[in-house]
């Protein structure tokens, strides 16, 4: 979605850091579902 609405404005991004829910939140690999809680860390890049 990041990359589709960076296209639309004419930018690129670049991406500095993904990360995930805590460990008290826990999730399963049988379950893709439940890994819901995510951050994407972008900057602008020059094109």
């Amino acid at each position: 979605m990041a990359r589709r609405a960076a296209a639309d404005r004419g930018m690129r991004l670049r991406v500095h850091a993904l990360t995930h829910q805590p460990k008290d939140h826990p999730w399963s690999l049988h379950v893709p579902e439940s890994l819901y809680l995510k951050t994407l860390i972008l900057q602008e890049d020059a094109l």
